[in-house]
């Protein structure tokens, strides 16, 4: 008996998205921005978020993304091996425009990177953050003009002095399947840095010294017969400084009643006790030997400059300090007298007391 066999041969036809990932037409837009290689900063504690200094927007010609699938991702990343791309150089603080602030390994300074790639999505501005961000799913993206913006920021507080050293490649904005720069994709833009190396000079000294105590021994009363005054003390001060430190200094004490010229007499501790002398008082002078200044009365309440610098910011926006403290280690001489303020000085303890402000720049 014959069969017959029917051989149904079924077909499927299978249809969808075809997936790609995203390639550069041409080359990556290259930027390429210059940070100052010295910035001068002076001793003042610095507000958070305080801009040091910022290049402003640096644009390059239009760049073109082809072939992306619908599912890709935007990076907008600091260099891979940058100091940087680690996720604990990350600093909670911001430029004051909510741009993530990251480490410039100088204490008190952070650095802050945005960009606008201005390719659909996120045309507006963007921090360059670490972090990955969906795309639109739309295959070709036209990138105009696209732009990176470089800030050195304060992150509060004192700034001490350094060296900073930057990767070159600093950052970059990437189209990738994932959020991973190991999955396929490509580069749009990369921020280059025209100098990798910053000096920062932090204006400012370290007192070394900080209460001194002049003895002036015990004096004849007929040592004012003659004079105007008697007695004499001196001690050093100490002071550890960055170079260029420019140094004011003012006297803030009670002044003395009676002849007291250029307000610079100081009135004795418990002057109306009557174990007190009467009619004297005391008078310090300052000596800064590296920078030729002295003067034998100091006014009270009145500034006087001691080391004094010029500040010149150059073409490419680093700063050079010209004159201040020449060392490292810069010694003040602080003089005293007794200072006869009446026709009449009677005998009794003399002792006064003074503080001696220092204002670094």
């Amino acid at each position: 008996m014959r069969r017959l066999y029917l051989a149904l041969i079924l077909l499927f036809a299978y249809s969808g998205h075809s997936y790609a990932s995203c390639k550069r037409s041409g080359n990556e837009g290259a930027i390429t921005i210059t940070p100052p290689s010295q910035l001068v900063v002076d001793s003042h504690a610095y507000t958070a978020g305080e801009v040091l200094w910022q290049s402003g927007w640096v644009s390059t010609s239009e760049v073109t993304m082809d072939g992306c699938s619908r599912d890709y991702k935007i990076g907008f990343l600091y260099e891979p091996g940058s100091a940087q791309s680690n996720t604990s150089a990350t600093i909670n603080a911001n430029d004051g425009n909510n741009t993530p602030v990251f480490s410039t390994g100088i204490s008190g300074v952070g650095v802050a990177i945005k960009t606008q790639t201005n390719a659909g999505p996120y045309d507006n501005v963007m921090p360059i953050d670490n972090t990955y961000h969906n795309g639109d799913g739309n295959k070709t993206h036209h990138a105009m003009a696209p732009a990176y913006n470089v800030e050195l920021v304060a992150l509060g507080g004192p700034i001490t002095s350094g060296t900073a050293t930057f990767q070159s490649p600093l950052a970059r904005v990437s189209f990738r399947d994932s959020a991973t720069e190991d999955s396929g994709g490509d580069i749009l833009t990369h921020l280059y840095l025209g100098n990798t190396q910053l000096i920062m000079k932090a204006m400012g000294c370290r007192v070394e010294t900080p209460a001194i105590t002049v003895d002036l021994g015990s004096v004849n009363l007929g040592s004012f017969a003659n004079s105007q005054t008697a007695g004499t003390g001196e001690q050093d001060i100490l002071l550890t400084c960055e170079q260029g430190t420019a140094i004011s200094a003012s006297l803030s004490a009670q002044p003395a009643s009676g002849n007291n010229p250029d307000n610079s007499v100081i009135q004795l501790s418990n002057a109306s006790a009557p174990t007190s002398a009467t009619g004297v008082g005391v008078q310090l002078g300052i000596q800064a030997p590296d920078a030729g200044f002295f003067t034998g009365s100091l006014p009270i309440n009145q500034k006087i400059d001691l080391f004094t610098h010029t500040i010149t910011t150059n073409a490419d926006g680093s700063q050079t300090v010209n004159g201040g403290t020449m060392n490292m280690s810069t010694t003040l001489k602080i003089s005293a007298r007794y200072y006869k303020t009446a026709a009449t000085v009677t005998a009794g303890q003399a002792n006064a007391t003074a503080t001696l402000n220092l204002t670094y720049n």
